[in-house]
């Protein structure tokens, strides 16, 4: 395995990068490689809640982390499933009581598969309500500020629904991409629309293809990374009974994803698989949902931290004028760190095994400079 990893870390006069030359390991369950990067998943965590929620699913996270949407059918709603949302005061703190949409978003159809904007002002959804072309439909309810309450849902129209199910939808950060689960070709697969500004209507649709769409597979409930570069999403492929989350990268906003990696620390946590990955915006939590008891059924949410590996951070100038760099690695893999005085011409420093984190100092006097965090990529 090669990540082919830089990861410029001082500015000026230094530059420090950090390759990834092999693995003399299995890859443990906990851990999946992406190419340019591996992700290191935390044991997974129920949702803290003030009173128990048993049947909250197919979550969705602000930015900041305070609040959170959720589908359900619980007792109070609207109509036979509804979208929630309930909040907490600090990172650290439990979820509060739900609070129904209302009828602005909720009907007495299904309303369900959350999905926020960035901005906190368009929620997308599906639904199975009135005015909807196929068995379920995308629509997206927006309001003017994220106090104001959300105005009447607007149906996404023919460009992105069919006479088909089309639902769990998911927008990029700068609001030009949508993607989307839709059952138009005869099994589900993921869509995806692209715009080239936020006013513009969303443009006729277009399958993803393989690697992440297999003819024999049933992938939905798509989730982009901040930058757009990760995606996460359910599938069946390659499993019995149940279904799991898988994860793929892509090198550029416009270049395709590559071969995806099962997440199997989290899919084989039950009998009934995980579904609905959600991505924090720091891309260090993973929210999505378990079916306990199999599919269909109660349905619980959970997180699980994860950890970009490799990490490489500088610490700064030691007391005696050397410049120090802290590596977090894993265990079977031999990390080179390249310098380079420009960011342009580099030169090997050293070799490292490490399954830890580990200090480095160069005690070099033509690289004893001020560190700052650089581009990541040269």
């Amino acid at each position: 395995m090669k990540m082919n990893l830089k990861r410029m870390i001082a500015a000026g006069l230094l530059a420090t990068a950090l390759n990834s030359l092999g693995q003399s390991s299995v890859v443990p369950t906990n851990v999946i490689n992406l190419g340019d990067r591996e992700l290191l998943f935390g044991e997974p965590v129920e949702l803290p809640w003030e009173t128990p929620e048993t049947q909250a699913a197919f979550p969705c996270i602000t930015p900041d982390g305070l609040t959170l949407y959720f589908a359900s059918d619980r007792p109070g709603g609207v109509g036979q499933r509804d979208i929630w949302v309930t909040t907490r005061p600090t990172l650290s703190a439990r979820w509060g009581t739900p609070i129904n949409l209302g009828a602005a978003v909720n009907t007495t159809a299904i309303e369900d598969d959350p999905f926020l904007s960035a901005d906190g002002l368009s929620l997308y959804f599906d639904s199975t309500r009135p005015g909807s072309l196929g068995s379920r439909d995308l629509w997206v309810a927006t309001r003017p500020s994220p106090a104001a309450p959300f105005g009447p849902a607007v149906h996404l129209g023919p460009a992105i629904n069919s006479s088909a199910f089309d639902g769990t939808g998911c927008v990029s950060r700068d609001h030009l991409t949508l993607l989307f689960g839709s059952q138009r070709s005869g099994r589900s697969d993921i869509w995806m629309s692209t715009r080239s500004s936020p006013t513009e209507p969303w443009p006729t649709a277009q399958n993803l293809g393989e690697p992440i769409n297999l003819r024999s597979g049933w992938e939905v409930t798509p989730s982009l990374s901040a930058d757009g570069l990760t995606l996460f999403f359910f599938s069946d492929r390659h499993r019995l009974g149940s279904g799991s989350l898988w994860a793929s990268r892509r090198t550029t906003m416009a270049s395709a994803f590559g071969p995806p990696a099962l997440i199997r620390h989290i899919s084989d946590m039950n009998p009934g698989g995980a579904d609905s990955p959600v991505l924090s915006t720091d891309e260090a939590t993973l929210y999505f949902n378990t079916y306990p008891d199999g599919f269909p059924g109660r349905t619980v949410l959970w997180q699980s931290s994860i950890t970009i590996l490799p990490q490489l951070r500088a610490l700064g100038m030691s007391p005696a004028g050397e410049f120090q760099l802290e590596l977090l690695g894993r265990e079977g893999v031999e990390y080179e760190i390249e310098v380079s005085p420009d960011f342009k011409a580099w030169t090997p420093w050293l070799t490292t095994n490490t399954s830890t984190r580990v200090m480095f100092s160069d005690p070099a006097p033509v690289r004893r400079v001020a560190a700052s965090t650089a581009p990541e990529s040269r």
